[in-house]
């Protein structure tokens, strides 16, 4: 004859506990599907003599921060000077030391946590500059400040 378990109170719990976190799981992702909510950094696109405090004039939620994006945004006629203000949250996977490269024409600057990492500031061609942040495993604040102010642009 074989005996017939019955859950303790706590068994009882935990099960319950587990079922409804799997569920919340699954309600999330399909949430996350329905409304496509997107992946990327949300860029504020601003005129010339136009502060980034001000209200931007085009606000999108681009995957890729490059020349390509931008011109796709602008509609493929920027005007001849404009600033974006890109901003997100950038998920660090291991604690530890962390490089980054930010080219522009002409200036821009990375800051983490509110703190600058790259800056490329200034009016100028197509330049390479890089820095290195020291970054916990996480969800860090990151923001991208881009300015054209004339002749060729690059991101």
């Amino acid at each position: 004859m074989s005996s017939l378990r019955i859950p303790t109170s706590r068994q009882r719990v935990v099960s319950r506990l587990f079922l409804a976190l799997a569920l919340a799981a699954i309600v999330c992702a399909a949430m996350r599907a329905a409304l496509d909510v997107p992946f990327g950094l949300r860029g504020s696109y601003f005129p010339p003599h136009r502060s980034t405090a001000d209200t931007p004039l085009l606000t999108t939620t681009d995957r890729a921060i490059t020349t390509a994006t931008v011109s796709a945004n602008w509609l493929d006629d920027p005007p001849p000077s404009f600033k974006i203000r890109w901003f997100g949250f950038l998920r660090v996977p291991a604690t530890g030391g962390y490089s980054f490269g930010l080219e522009s024409d002409d200036g821009a600057v990375l800051t983490i946590d509110g703190q600058v990492v790259v800056n490329n500031g200034g009016t100028h061609g197509p330049v390479l500059a890089t820095g290195t942040a020291a970054l916990t495993a996480g969800p860090h604040a990151v923001q991208i400040d881009y300015e054209q102010v004339s002749g060729g642009y690059a991101i």
